[in-house]
C-alpha cells in the first residue's frame, strides 16, 4: 500500500497557518546515542506518567511517551510471527537524542526535542521489516506541533542509519507537544551552549512548567565538516530505506476538554474527529554538512546527571560524541504503509 497521506479534516486555531507538505527546511541538528537503561517506575518515586506503566512501556525507559499521549492499540499489539503469539514490537538497539533548530521553515523558526527508541517491528509490514520511530517528540512552536501532527514531522538522519548494514524501513505522524527551550550559551566559548527544556506554559496539570525535564550542555567540534547530499550518494536506494521510518497512527491525548493553542487540536487527531488512522512512512532527503559534536550533563546538577527526568523524557546516558548537522531538508509529503486494521498483513 502506497498513498498519499490525505489531510485530516480538523481546523487549526485562529492565528495557526496551515502548511501542507513538502516542506524545504535550512536547520542545524544535533544526535547522539542514548545509552538509556529501563528502570522499575518504583525507582524513581511515583509518577504521575500514565504511559510509564510496563503494559505501555514494554521494555523501553521510563519518560518514552509523552504522558498526555494515549498510545495506540496497534502500536502496542505482538507483532504476529508463525507458529507463535507473536513478540513484541521494540526490537533493541541503540536509541537516540536529537535536537533540532530550525532557522527557517514554513511556518518559521522553531526549536525541537526528539526520543528516537531504537528499531521496531509494526504490525502492518509484518514479521523482519525493522524501522526507527520516534516516541516523544517537544517542538517551541504550536504551529509547530500542530502542522506536524497533520503533515508527518521533522525526521532527522541517524548514525545507526548511516552503519547498520540490515535492510530498515521507516516512517511517520509523530506524537508532537509543546514545549519551552531555553538556549543559555557559555561565556568566552561560542560553540558551547545549555539547553533547558520545560513544559508549556498551558501545560495543564500535574506537568510543570517552572523545572526542566531535560537538560545538557551541547559543543560544537572545531574539526572540519563534510559535505553530504544524500540524494546523490552512492547506494542511494539503499541509504534511503535505511532514512525512512514507519509512525503509527495518533489518538486524541489526554488533553483537558477546556484545553487552548495546541490541546484544542490534539484532541481531534483520532478518526471519530476528524482523522483516519494510518500507519505513514516518508523519505527525507538531506544537503548541507555533517561534523562531529559532544553533549555531556551540566555539571552541579545531581537532578540530572542523567539528562532527562524519567517522566517528560527518559533518562539517558549519552554517548559523549555524536553528529551535528547544518543545512537543508527536503520533508515530503507522507504515504500510507497499512491502516490499523490490516495487521493481519504480516502474517
Amino acid at each position: 500500500m502506497s498513498a498519499l497521506h490525505p489531510l485530516p479534516s480538523s481546523a487549526l486555531p485562529d492565528g495557526i497557518p496551515l502548511a501542507p507538505a513538502p516542506w524545504n527546511t535550512n536547520a542545524e541538528f544535533y544526535i547522539f546515542l542514548a545509552r538509556t537503561i529501563p528502570r522499575p517506575t518504583s525507582s524513581d518515586g511515583e509518577s504521575f506518567n500514565p504511559n510509564n506503566e510496563p503494559s505501555i512501556l514494554q521494555g523501553l525507559p521510563a519518560g518514552s511517551y509523552h504522558s498526555l499521549e494515549e498510545i495506540h492499540p496497534s502500536a502496542l499489539q505482538p507483532v504476529p510471527v508463525p507458529g507463535s503469539d507473536g513478540h513484541m514490537q521494540h526490537r533493541g538497539s541503540w536509541p537516540q537524542i536529537v535536537i533540532v533548530r530550525y532557522k527557517d521553515s514554513p511556518v518559521g523558526s522553531y526549536d525541537e526535542l526528539m526520543y528516537m527508541a531504537g528499531r521496531f517491528e509494526n504490525p502492518v509490514e509484518g514479521t523482519g521489516v525493522e524501522s526507527g520511530r520516534i516516541t516523544n517528540i517537544y517542538v517551541s512552536s504550536s504551529a509547530g506541533a500542530l502542522n506536524g501532527r497533520r503533515n508527518w514531522s521533522t525526521f532527522i538522519l541517524t548514525l545507526y542509519a548511516l552503519i547498520e548494514t540490515r535492510e530498515l524501513s521507516s516512517a511517520s505522524d509523530t506524537p508532537k507537544h509543546v514545549a519551552r527551550f531555553e538556549w543559555i550559551p557559555k561565556p568566552g566559548d561560542p560553540n558551547t551552549t545549555t539547553l533547558r527544556v520545560y513544559h508549556d506554559r498551558d501545560a495543564p496539570l500535574p506537568l510543570s512548567a517552572d523545572e526542566p525535564f531535560f537538560v545538557a550542555t551541547l559543543t560544537r567540534s572545531r574539526l572540519p565538516a563534510i559535505p553530504v547530499n544524500t540524494a546523490r550518494l552512492p547506494f542511494a536506494s539503499a541509504i534511503g530505506r535505511a532514512l525512512r521510518y514507519v509512525q503509527p497512527p495518533l489518538l486524541r491525548g489526554r488533553y483537558p476538554s477546556d484545553s487552548k493553542g495546541v490541546g484544542a487540536v490534539i484532541k481531534t487527531d483520532d478518526a471519530l474527529h476528524g482523522r483516519t488512522s494510518p500507519w505513514l512512512s516518508f523519505l527525507p532527503e538531506y544537503n548541507g554538512w555533517f561534523g562531529v559534536a559532544y553533549i555531556e550533563p551540566v555539571k552541579g546538577e545531581e537532578a540530572f546527571k542523567d539528562l532527562g527526568d524519567g517522566q517528560g523524557f527518559p533518562r539517558c546516558k549519552p554517548i559523549w560524541i555524536g553528529q551535528r548537522f547544518e543545512g537543508m531538508i527536503h520533508l515530503p509529503a507522507s504515504e500510507v504503509v497499512g491502516e490499523a486494521g490490516d495487521s493481519d498483513r504480516g502474517k
